[in-house]
């Protein structure tokens, strides 16, 4: 926060059908972009969820980010499948090539 305004967000749910963790609606203000803010952002947010939770964190990624896709690999996510056609996950259409990403627990150790 800047000035009691919110610059960037993140949210962590849990979907108890798929007993998975998953990293959503992650977003920085784009005058804040390209400024290392998101990456110290959730640099935080996924040290606090590996020292409350004991186990693996997971992301759905369009494919056309590059730059999401640059800043998920940065703190230590990987794809593990990539879906080349629409997708329905939870009710909503995933509307272009989609990567599926997960960042184990052990993997934590390489968070500064």
């Amino acid at each position: 926060m800047l000035d009691k305004e919110i610059i960037s967000c993140a949210c962590i749910r849990y979907y108890e059908e798929e007993d998975k963790y998953f990293l959503i609606n992650v977003n920085t203000r784009k005058d804040f972009q390209n400024k290392g803010i998101a990456t110290k952002f959730l640099t935080n947010v996924l040290k606090d969820f590996f020292n409350k939770v004991n186990d693996n964190l997971y992301l759905w990624v369009n494919s056309e980010n590059k730059i999401a896709i640059k800043l998920y690999a940065k703190l230590g996510f990987q794809k593990t499948d990539y879906f080349p056609d629409k997708l329905s996950f939870k009710n909503n259409l995933l509307n272009n090539d989609i990567y599926f990403c997960n960042k184990k627990l052990f993997s934590n150790k390489s968070i500064n």
